[in-house]
């Protein structure tokens, strides 16, 4: 199932985890991945990983911080 997360941008659950999950970031209007969003061991946080040579607004960016901070916050939730 695919959430809307701005005017240009969808977020598709691919791959559900014990402890993380992992998210395409899709272009609503033409179905093409953009990049994934996945749990960054290092940072300790999700990061988004952009498809080669793709080219984002500040809007669009935004757009994935927000998803990024909701899910964030979810997995804190989780954890209490």
């Amino acid at each position: 199932m695919r959430e809307v997360i701005g005017e240009y941008l969808e977020v598709e659950l691919i791959t559900e985890g014990e402890k993380t999950n992992i998210y395409s970031i899709l272009n609503k209007n033409f179905n093409i991945s953009l990049g994934i969003i996945k749990w960054n061991n290092k940072w300790r946080q999700y990061c988004f990983y952009p498809e080669s040579e793709r080219v984002f607004s500040i809007g669009c960016m935004q757009d994935i911080c927000k998803f990024i901070t909701k899910i964030m916050d979810e997995r804190k939730d989780r954890k209490e």
